[in-house]
């Protein structure tokens, strides 16, 4: 061979030795593992084999590194039986301090400050260590196609967290009380002061008797809650302070919404502090109160006869309240003890553009179905300021006045359309000539992946062909309007009972629960198999390289052509 010709092989030979052929590597062991993430360089990509990793500490990921199983239910993360921390650490004062956070008994210790660190395509577990994640301050986390199983407090625990990405993950038992307190309990997330970030397409469910909520959290600033499907007994928690912008959309919500305390503090003017739109819920007691800045609006409330026990909103706070609260278009069916109570003052308070539907319920119930307070603690209601109107109230069966209190009758009630409410002579009641009830119908697509579908009083499944792709159920709408496939127009509510829910929705530890999770799984394997899982990716760059420095190797070992022989094109 010509030494030309060996000078460029051998230039080609030393660039493949300088690629990162280990970078498509799988990791096998735990011990490889624990190197790989505990003593990696930042930004690195740790692929794992599947198999079950069994770890006797945390693991504690670099700033950037990107970890990808083989996929849910076949790369396992979880702690050895020698390494079980039980309840010691647990913070009793919903770990609202920096103290209250100990991170060293989470399967991943994200540390301070770590910058862009991403978990995906692994199942996580650990019942005897506190959760699977855990940071404080941590910015750009990724958390996406992951399984987080049996815990004794959260799936993932953060404190000061923004830019947050939480995806397509399944949350099964993944928090619980853990005896810590008697009236706290842990969250599939438990998130305190968290801004800028995104929750979506995400199923949360729980075993029968386990008490836990779906997300959990203090102080969200632009947060953004939507395409979930949450079914535990709390589905929603954030029960303190200065929370701006939350907004809560396309969900399943098989338990309340809790946004109490203290009025809900300050927000930012002309905005809110949550905006909540587009869900289902099915639990009669659906919001925990006081909260200033709310909307709720295009909801189909759907609750069983059977489940009375609470009012649709309910405020435990007697600390006065401005307010306030726009409640419109709305579909509400049996609204249990009643539609609005509060222990305290509420003022500025807009009820309007619903339609309320209500059977015989099992107590039975004859409540009337609002109670506003008077006055309490030297505050007193400006009547001017609760409006119900232009809605549409029809119940059957046991008839039920709309005020449960004569004082409540010195609110501002007009244009509405009574069945059987028994005090409907009591209210001047204006009819304005402008339309009753929603403004258009309500149809949308809710829950992970837009598993449901509403359709006016009926929620079904949505047809598998279509769902949304993986990964992108969607938009949500602005604040006030129809958005998620909303059509427009107005008109009255169609058909459908007032006897309860019109579908098997799921139920925790039901066997739709188990369906549901196999379908997720079901997902994860075929994302994997695509060639989605990470795994592959690795390996197919590098030897589309190696392919192509090859290809120019050999087009080296053609004989060079004399351009001077050539002839010109005629």
């Amino acid at each position: 061979m010509a030494p030309s010709i060996l000078r460029r092989t051998f230039v080609v030979l030393a660039l493949i030795s300088l690629l990162p052929l280990s970078a498509g590597a799988q990791i096998k062991d735990t011990r490889a593992l624990v190197e790989a993430i505990n003593n990696g360089e930042a930004g690195a990509t740790v692929v794992l084999a599947p198999g079950t990793f069994e770890i006797t500490a945390p693991l504690r990921p670099r700033k950037g590194m990107k970890i990808s199983g083989a996929g849910v239910g076949k790369t396992i993360i979880r702690n050895t039986a020698s390494w079980a921390p039980g309840n010691a650490g647990l913070s009793k004062d919903e770990g609202a301090t920096r103290s209250a956070i100990v991170c060293d008994k989470y399967l991943f210790d994200l540390g301070e400050n770590t910058t862009d660190v991403e978990i995906s395509n692994l199942t996580m577990t650990g019942p005897q260590v506190h959760g699977a994640i855990c940071g404080v301050t941590p910015h750009g986390l990724h958390l996406h196609h992951l399984e987080f199983k049996s815990f004794l407090w959260a799936g993932l625990r953060t404190f000061i967290m923004d830019r947050a990405s939480i995806h397509d993950n399944s949350f099964f038992d993944a928090g619980n009380k853990s005896n810590v307190t008697t009236g706290s309990s842990g969250g599939g997330l438990f998130l305190t002061y968290t801004k800028d970030s995104e929750i979506r397409d995400n199923r949360f469910t729980r075993s029968k008797g386990n008490d836990y909520y779906g997300i959990k959290g203090r102080e969200g600033r632009q947060v953004h809650i939507h395409w979930n499907t949450i079914d535990t007994n709390f589905a929603i928690e954030f029960p303190f302070d200065n929370d701006h912008e939350v907004e809560i959309d396309h969900n399943f919500l098989g338990g309340a919404v809790s946004i109490p305390k203290h009025s809900g503090g300050s927000f930012p003017d002309g905005k809110y502090s949550f905006h909540v739109h587009h869900n289902y819920l099915n639990t009669s007691y659906s919001f925990e109160f006081q909260r200033n800045g709310l909307e709720i609006n295009h909801n189909l409330f759907d609750i069983p006869t059977s489940g009375d026990g609470g009012n649709l909103i309910s405020g435990f706070d007697s600390a006065p309240a401005p307010g306030g609260t726009k409640m419109h278009n709305n579909l509400i069916r049996n609204p249990g003890r009643g539609l609005y109570w509060s222990e305290g003052v509420y003022n500025n308070f807009a009820f309007t553009n619903n339609h309320v539907r209500g059977a015989t319920t099992v107590t039975p119930r004859t409540e009337g179905l609002f109670d506003f307070r008077p006055s309490r603690n030297g505050a007193t209601t400006d009547w001017r300021t609760i409006v119900i109107r232009d809605n549409v109230f029809e119940l059957e069966g046991t008839a039920r006045p709309l005020m449960r209190n004569t004082e409540s009758r010195m609110a501002v009630v007009e244009n509405n359309r009574f069945t059987n409410i028994s005090d409907a002579a009591s209210f001047a009641n204006r009819d304005t000539g402008k339309t009753k009830g929603p403004l258009e119908p309500l149809k949308f697509k809710l829950g992970a992946e837009g598993e449901w579908s509403v359709d006016q009083w009926t929620l079904a499944k949505t047809p598998v062909d279509s769902q949304p792709a993986m990964g992108g159920a969607g938009g949500s709408a602005a604040m006030g309007g129809a958005g998620g496939g909303q059509s427009a127009g107005a008109g009255s509510q169609g058909g459908g009972g007032t006897g309860g829910g019109s579908v098997a929705a799921p139920v925790a530890g039901s066997g739709a629960e188990e369906d549901n999770d196999d379908d997720k799984s079901n997902g994860d394997d075929e994302s994997t198999e695509a060639g989605n899982g990470c795994s592959m990716a690795p390996h197919s760059r590098t030897g589309s390289i190696v392919w192509f420095l090859f290809a120019v190797w050999a087009l080296m070992l053609r004989p060079a052509r004399r351009l001077t022989n050539r002839q010109p094109r005629r």
